[in-house]
C-alpha cells in the first residue's frame, strides 16, 4: 500500500481509517494550504502596491483610475489631443501616449536621457545591474 491511498472495508473500526487519514492526508494538505496561502498573501500585497502606484500617478495627471485598472489619459493641446494609457505590473509601469506634439515628445526623450545618464542605485534595476556584470563594467 502506499501513502497516497487508504484501504477502506467494513472490517476496519473507523478509529484506524481516521488515524490513517490524520496520518498521511493531513500533513501534506495544511502544508499546500499554507504554502497557498502564502502565494495569496503575496499576491494581495503586490496588488496593492500597484493600486498605490496607480493612484498616484493618477493624481499626478489628474486623471482617474479605470475599473480595469488602466490610467487613460487624454489632453488637447492646441486643438490637437494626446492620449495615453498607463499599467502598473509589480514594480514596473508601462506607459503608451500618441498623439505628442514634437515639442513634449523632445522633453520627454530629454527627461528619458536623464535619468539614464544618472546611476541607478544597486539594486533599484536589477536589468542595469545585470548589464553591467555582463559587460564586466560598474560604469555606464
Amino acid at each position: 500500500m502506499n501513502d497516497d491511498s487508504i484501504t477502506v472495508s467494513s472490517a476496519r473500526p473507523i478509529s484506524n481509517i481516521a488515524a490513517d487519514i490524520q496520518r498521511r492526508f493531513i500533513p501534506a494538505y495544511l502544508e499546500a494550504y499554507a504554502q497557498a496561502r502564502q502565494r495569496q498573501r503575496r499576491a494581495e500585497e503586490i496588488e496593492r502596491q500597484e493600486s498605490a502606484i496607480l493612484a498616484e500617478l493618477a493624481t499626478i495627471l489628474d486623471e482617474r483610475v479605470g475599473g480595469d485598472g488602466v490610467i487613460r489619459y487624454r489632453s488637447q493641446w492646441g486643438g490637437r489631443y494626446t492620449y495615453g494609457r498607463i499599467e502598473v505590473s509589480k514594480d514596473q509601469v508601462r506607459l503608451d501616449l500618441s498623439g505628442l506634439p514634437v515639442a513634449t515628445a523632445r522633453e520627454v526623450c530629454r527627461l528619458l536621457r536623464e535619468i539614464q545618464v544618472k546611476e541607478p542605485a544597486k539594486g533599484a534595476c536589477p536589468e542595469a545591474d545585470r548589464r553591467s556584470v555582463a559587460e564586466g563594467s560598474d560604469e555606464r
